[in-house]
């Protein structure tokens, strides 16, 4: 599958339509439909009706709509078509099919593909919709991952909700036991799951389950959202490994990578939130200033090339997905290379204007460096 595709042609690619009786002409089908439903207009649904063959997923047909017309179709044309043939499926006029059909064993044999096994510490990002169709959907997933670690392991995953819920649009505070996370429908059940504890970070949050799990959130709140003694860079210490499923963006264990690297672009504790305790108390809480601006190292997009140059990250496919496996520390020597300005191509961080962003809830940051071991210490733990 092409690994740049969009959210929703993801969706579109795990779409096959077939004909529910070949002896229906396709032109009395469409005028008995557009009698009943109204037919997305200048959208080629004769060219499409006629590329139905039972096998083509409707990702496909449509970019060869796109190459025969001249055409390119939004993100807001394919939802309308999507449910124009969901509701031709209603009716009975076509069939749709899920192309990519996933179990846990099968989630479970493509995890194993790029090297996972029992006992490894691991970070999932995911997108379910890559996936295809999962029977169980994200509770298969998390369960696929924790079955194949087993409790001898470590599963960590995002549970962000990206100043949503503490921000202005927002409650007005972060509840551990209730806001969601915005990182998928995957990382959104998983927190919710028995023997999973979730980190008190504002914004930020990370949920863990498994060998010593607790250890790796209970302090969250104390350090730097990414820095030193949080949650990703002690699954970094303890040989972790970085999971993404179609998802090559979200790879958060490069902010670990800046933030105990000094990158100037982004604010060690310098936003405060509110966050309920379990007895219901509000406190405040810091987390991390956001970059006011794109990085230019990341914009570069040249990690994961370097990092497949020295045959450093494990690839398959689950499905409808493209993941890849790499571990923690062989992704830190070739991103620092590109922070500190040592690739051609891309300067670093030693000339980038960028700063922390100011928001109605920066604040003054509350942390100093010990310059003897060179470790980040917070200076106002609650």
């Amino acid at each position: 599958m092409n690994k740049q595709l969009s959210k929703i042609k993801r969706k579109a690619a795990n779409i096959v339509l077939r004909k529910i009786d070949e002896k229906i002409l396709f032109e009395s089908l469409k005028a008995t439909c557009n009698k009943t439903l109204e037919s997305p207009s200048d959208l080629f649904i004769d060219d499409i009706l006629a590329c139905i063959d039972g096998e083509k997923s409707l990702c496909k047909i449509l970019s060869f709509i796109e190459l025969k017309h001249g055409k390119v179709y939004t993100s807001d044309e394919i939802i309308k078509l999507i449910e124009y043939f969901q509701h031709l499926e209603e009716y009975s006029y076509i069939g749709i099919n899920p192309k990519y059909l996933l179990t846990k064993d099968g989630i479970k044999k493509g995890l194993e593909n790029i090297g996972i096994k029992k006992g490894d510490k691991i970070i999932v990002h995911s997108s379910l919709s890559s996936l295809g169709t999962v029977v169980g959907g994200a509770e298969t997933v998390c369960k696929a991952c924790m079955e194949l670690l087993s409790e001898d392991g470590l599963l960590m995953m995002p549970s962000f909700n990206h100043y949503e819920a503490v921000g202005e649009d927002g409650k007005g505070f972060f509840d551990p036991l209730l806001t969601p996370s915005t990182n998928g429908a995957v990382p959104d059940f998983f927190w919710r799951m028995k023997g999973v504890f979730r980190s008190l970070d504002p914004s930020h949050a990370f949920a863990t389950w498994g060998k010593n799990a607790f250890d790796y959130v209970k302090n969250h709140h104390h350090v730097s959202t990414m820095g030193k003694g949080s949650p990703l860079e002690l699954l970094e210490r303890d040989g972790g490994k970085i999971v993404l499923i179609d998802c090559p963006a979200a790879n958060t264990f490069m902010h670990v990578v800046e933030m105990t690297n000094n990158s100037p672009c982004l604010g060690k504790r310098t936003e405060e939130y509110n966050v309920k305790l379990l007895s219901g108390k509000l406190v405040k809480h810091r987390t991390w200033g956001w970059r006011d601006g794109e990085c230019p190292v990341v914009k570069s997009l040249k990690d994961f090339k370097l990092m497949r140059e020295k045959n450093l990250i494990n690839e398959t496919t689950i499905g409808g997905a493209h993941v890849m496996c790499f571990s923690a520390s062989d992704f830190r020597i070739i991103y620092e290379q590109l922070l500190q300005g040592k690739i051609i191509g891309v300067s670093g961080c030693s000339t980038c204007p960028i700063r922390p962003r100011k928001v109605a809830m920066t604040v003054p940051s509350d942390y100093k460096i010990n310059k003897g071991s060179k470790i980040y210490e917070n200076c106002n733990s609650q």
